[in-house]
């Protein structure tokens, strides 16, 4: 297959994930200038930090648990289910990952998370 040919490459990609894949670092930049502009939680009192999303929602928790584990103070766990793990309290920093902003277990365990202070 010649990869500039664009009628093979349509039928083989038909969703044209291609063009998702090429933008991705345009995405990573616009989510990271976007979160700048946000306030940031008091934080001084967490002792550990649970990133809550569902498929590839959920890959930024994994990848922040990942990149920060050499360096951060606290643990960082990445969940993905409703239910939250026992020791989700009021020193829990929860965040909730939801690409349509609807995903059901997100916000099921958010939800939780309210409920138990964190």
């Amino acid at each position: 297959m010649v990869v500039d040919d664009s009628k093979p490459h349509h039928l083989l990609d038909p969703d044209d994930m291609m063009r998702h894949i090429d933008g991705l670092p345009d995405q990573i930049e616009m989510a990271w200038k976007h979160a700048q502009s946000l306030p940031m939680p008091k934080v001084a009192d967490v002792t550990k930090v649970l990133i809550c999303g569902m498929g590839g929602s959920a890959i930024g928790g994994s990848l922040l648990k990942t990149l920060l584990a050499d360096t951060c103070a606290v643990p960082i766990i990445s969940q993905r289910d409703y239910a939250l793990p026992a020791f989700v309290d009021s020193e829990t920093l929860v965040i909730g990952a939801s690409h349509s902003g609807n995903t059901e277990e997100t916000i099921a365990a958010f939800g939780d998370a309210q409920r138990r202070g964190a």
